[in-house]
C-alpha cells in the first residue's frame, strides 16, 4: 500500500445498504425503508477486489439491514476468490430464514453479529420500537448460524433500561451459547442525534461505573462462559487507563454512497476521506486523512481530559466528543477511569 498507514483490520465496514425494516432511535446512520438502496452488484465486487489488492483481510457488511440485498452470498464469494479472508455479518435477524443462511455460510461468511437489545421481547422492543416478533427472530438467526458453524456474536445498545440487567444478559448469551457478547455504547450520532433519542438512552454515570465493575468481575472469572466487552466509544474502561484510537487505523467505515470515513462514530463531512466509487482506494488509505483523528495530542483536548494524568489515553473516543459537542477536542462527558481515580480511597 506504498506509504499508507492503515493497518490490516478487524472492522473495514461496507455499508451494503441504508435501507432497513426497523426504525431504530439509536440507529447512526438513520436508516429505514425509504433509504438510500446502496451500491450496485458489480460496484461492490470491484470495491471488495480493491481492497484485496490493498491487503484489506477482514471485512464486515453492515447496513441498513444487509440481509434486504440479495447478493451477499454472491459478493462474498467473490470477495474471497479476490483474497479477503474473513467476511462478516451486522443483522438484526429478521430475514435470516433457513435457506438464506444456509446460502451464506455455504459462500463463506465466517461471522455473524446478531442485535439482541434485552434479555427478553419486552426490553428488546423498547430499545427499538419494534414489535415483540423483532426479538424473536433475532434469537433464531442466532441458532441457525450456529447450526452452520458460523462464529455468533450479540450485539447491545447499552441504554438506561439494559444496564440495570447485564447479569441477566451475560447468563442468557451463555445460554444461547454465542461466541461473545458486545456492548454498544450510545453515539449520539444519525437519529441518535435527537433530544428524544439523547434523553431515553443516556446512561446516569453512577449505572455506568457499576456496569463496567461488573465486566471486570465477570471477565476476571476464570469459570465465567461468555467473553463480554464494550466497544471504544466509552473511553478508557479498563483499569490500568489504557486507551488507543484505532480511527483510520485499524477501522473504517464506507457508506452506501461509497465514502469513506475512518470511523463508524466519525460519519461527518469534516471526516469525509473520499469516494471508493471515485478515489482509488489505495490512494484513500493512503491519505493524512485517515490519520487526523488519533493524530491528536491530549493536551489539544479540553476540559479535564487534557490535564488528565492518564499518560495511556487519548482522551477518549474523539467521534463520541465531537458528536456530543460539535468540537473534535472537545471532552467526553463520561470516563470510568477519571470516575475510580476520584472514588479512590486516598
Amino acid at each position: 500500500m506504498g506509504d499508507a498507514t492503515f493497518d490490516e483490520t478487524p472492522f473495514f465496514g461496507i455499508e451494503v445498504t441504508r435501507r432497513c425494516n426497523l426504525h431504530c432511535p439509536h440507529c447512526f446512520t438513520a436508516s429505514g425503508g425509504a433509504a438510500h438502496s446502496g451500491p450496485s452488484t458489480d460496484s461492490l465486487k470491484e470495491l471488495l477486489s480493491a481492497l484485496a489488492r490493498a491487503g484489506i483481510r477482514s471485512v464486515a457488511f453492515s447496513g441498513g439491514e444487509p440481509l434486504i440485498r440479495q447478493d451477499l452470498s454472491e459478493l462474498t464469494r467473490h470477495g474471497k476468490d479476490a483474497g479477503i479472508i474473513e467476511f462478516g455479518l451486522v443483522t438484526n435477524g429478521h430475514f435470516a430464514d433457513a435457506a438464506r443462511v444456509r446460502e451464506l455460510c455455504e459462500a463463506g461468511l465466517d461471522t455473524v453479529q446478531v442485535s439482541l437489545d434485552g434479555v427478553d421481547a419486552t426490553d428488546h422492543s423498547a430499545a427499538r420500537g419494534c414489535g415483540p416478533g423483532e426479538f424473536y427472530r433475532g434469537v433464531r438467526a442466532v441458532n441457525l448460524f450456529k447450526s452452520c458453524g458460523v462464529a455468533v456474536y450479540v450485539a447491545t445498545i447499552l441504554n438506561p433500561r439494559n444496564v440495570q440487567r447485564a447479569p441477566e444478559m451475560a447468563m442468557f448469551c451463555e445460554a444461547l451459547g454465542v461466541n461473545g457478547l458486545r456492548y454498544c455504547t450510545f453515539v449520539p450520532t444519525g437519529r441518535g442525534a435527537s433530544a428524544d433519542s439523547i434523553n431515553a438512552l443516556t446512561v446516569d454515570a453512577g449505572d455506568l461505573d457499576r456496569f463496567v465493575q461488573f465486566l471486570h468481575t465477570l471477565n476476571q472469572n476464570p469459570d465465567s462462559r461468555i467473553s463480554i466487552s464494550i466497544d471504544h466509544a466509552i473511553g478508557p474502561w479498563q483499569q490500568s487507563g489504557e486507551f488507543h484510537c484505532d480511527s483510520g487505523k485499524r477501522v473504517a467505515y464506507v457508506s452506501a454512497e461509497g465514502d469513506l470515513y475512518p470511523c463508524p462514530s466519525l460519519i461527518a463531512s469534516p471526516f469525509r476521506v473520499g469516494n471508493v466509487f471515485e478515489t482509488p482506494v489505495e490512494q484513500l488509505l493512503a491519505s493524512p486523512r485517515m490519520s487526523l483523528v488519533r493524530s491528536n495530542r491530549r493536551e489539544q483536548i479540553s476540559g479535564p481530559c487534557g490535564s488528565c494524568r492518564n499518560q495511556l489515553c487519548q482522551g477518549g473516543c474523539r467521534g463520541l466528543a465531537y458528536a456530543a459537542t460539535g468540537d473534535l477536542y472537545g471532552a467526553v462527558s463520561y470516563c470510568y477511569f477519571r470516575n475510580m481515580l476520584k472514588n479512590r480511597p486516598a
